[in-house]
């Protein structure tokens, strides 16, 4: 072969190669894994609490509320399970372990699903809405925390918090140290949709006395869909403040002094309009604070905005995908300055709804485009919430799937960064950038070229 057909083989290989690493390709996850072990068709969900899963290094943490045991008045039940990530980012789980010492005692409904916390020792943090100590409907509901401090294999005896006057739900818990704190709506004394706040500084062996953090005041009408965070002597509750006259809006409140005292709530929102904005979610890394929410303002979809200064101020927002009339509700996760947001919504090019995620490396300055979380492949009636962890090597996200049955189960999946992509992208969330392009295309074009060469090769020969 003399030099001129080399160099025209170099000369393809090089072009192929070029093209090929712009195509754009959606890339995927790895393989779902099915996180309830039942056998039975009766139904989980994780509601619409974003902190149903936690990924410490190579360990998953998973918790969910659950019907497999369906009583007479049709109420669940509290199920966790731990999952292993081994060294080929294969997930297995080991077998569910219920939370709630009374069966059947949790509220029917999504707000009551539980929220989780892990420490850095592992001891496991849970809270839910529960109904054991109502004798009708027509009477409250309380919130009820309990711990396992042996890695999940058990779970303590519960523990009521707040009081068995009135209603709560909503609740969500977070951890730091030795630091417990758990946030739930309450209603109706001493107004309606007020914020009640409980700390421990035991590792939940015991809880203060119960403070009301928030009371809505003239032109409010409540609060809800609390969600905490906290990283040292600091602690930041998200929350949707229902003002009068402008719709639902999100709100922050933080205290830098472990919660002993909470600021004024700020609004996170750049529009005027009363447009509702639900379903937040919150994450903290460093002296980043970091929400995202549905917004139905024009264009409705998932927003995001990121205070760089501890939740003093939130500049800007942004538009990280345009949902319509869709209901994503997103969920966040930070750690360093890798972000991830999952959502529900469609896709182009596929039939229904799955599970998306967008990625940024640059604590939110730019974001990758959609990859695909769920499998694509399967039949499905419905899909979503979902809920997202990350860590210092890449994104786990749980999420409730009715693949294959009209009953939903709860589904797991897992990938690194480097099978995701770099997540370059827009800023604000335009699909127009390249897809994040998966491994493999340099062997293809390899292929190619080797191809092209030999046809050339023969033809002159």
């Amino acid at each position: 072969m003399n030099m001129k057909i080399l160099k025209i083989i170099m000369i393809i290989f090089l072009i192929t190669v070029f093209i090929a690493s712009t195509i754009p390709v959606i890339a995927d996850f790895g393989i779902d894994v099915q996180v309830n072990d039942d056998a039975g068709e009766e139904g989980q969900t994780i509601g619409d609490e974003k902190t149903a899963v936690v990924v410490k290094e190579n360990i998953v943490y998973a918790v969910w509320q659950d019907w497999r045991n369906v009583s007479d008045n049709l109420r669940p039940d509290i199920y966790f399970a731990k999952g292993l990530i081994d060294e080929k980012n294969n997930v297995t789980f080991d077998e569910n372990v219920m939370v709630n010492n009374i069966a059947h005692s949790p509220l029917n409904d999504k707000p009551s699903a539980p929220a989780m916390a892990v420490g850095d020792d592992g001891t496991i943090y849970v809270v839910w809405t529960d109904m054991r100590n109502i004798d009708n409907q027509l009477e409250g509901v309380d919130v009820y925390f309990s711990r396992s401090i042996d890695s999940g294999r058990s779970f303590e005896e519960n523990q009521l918090i707040g009081s068995t006057t009135g209603g709560s739900g909503g609740a969500s818990i977070a951890t730091v140290g030795n630091y417990v704190y758990i946030v739930y709506e309450h209603c109706c004394d001493p107004a309606n949709n007020v914020l009640n706040f409980v700390l421990s500084s035991d590792n939940g062996q015991s809880f203060s006395d119960l403070e009301t953090i928030f009371i809505p005041s003239e032109g409010e009408a409540g609060s809800g869909q609390p969600t905490i965070a906290s990283d040292g002597s600091n602690v930041y509750i998200a929350f949707q403040l229902k003002t009068a006259d402008d719709g639902n809006k999100v709100a922050l409140m933080k205290s830098n002094n472990y919660g002993a005292s909470f600021s004024d709530p700020i609004f996170i929102y750049d529009d005027e309009g009363s447009a509702t904005q639900s379903d937040i979610s919150l994450a903290i890394s460093e002296d980043n604070v970091y929400i995202a929410w549905h917004d139905v303002r024009e264009p409705a979809g998932v927003y995001f905005s990121v205070s760089n200064d501890k939740g003093s101020t939130f500049p800007s927002t942004q538009l990280i995908v345009e949902t319509g009339s869709s209901y994503p509700t997103p969920a966040i996760s930070a750690y360093e300055d890798h972000i991830a947001i999952t959502y529900s919504g469609r896709h182009e090019g596929i039939y229904g709804f799955v599970v998306l995620t967008k990625i940024s490396h640059d604590a939110g300055i730019t974001w990758s485009n959609e990859t695909i979380v769920a499998d694509t492949d399967v039949s499905r009636s419905g899909i979503g919430p979902s809920a997202v962890s990350v860590n210092d090597k890449g994104v786990g996200v749980l999420w409730i799937d009715s693949r294959g049955t009209w009953d939903e189960n709860v589904f797991f999946d897992w990938s690194t960064f480097d099978d995701i992509g770099e997540g370059n992208g827009s800023i604000d969330g335009d699909d127009e950038t390249p897809t994040p392009k998966q491994p493999g295309f340099e062997s293809v074009a390899v292929i190619i070229s080797i191809c092209v060469a030999f046809l050339i090769y023969r033809k002159r020969k």
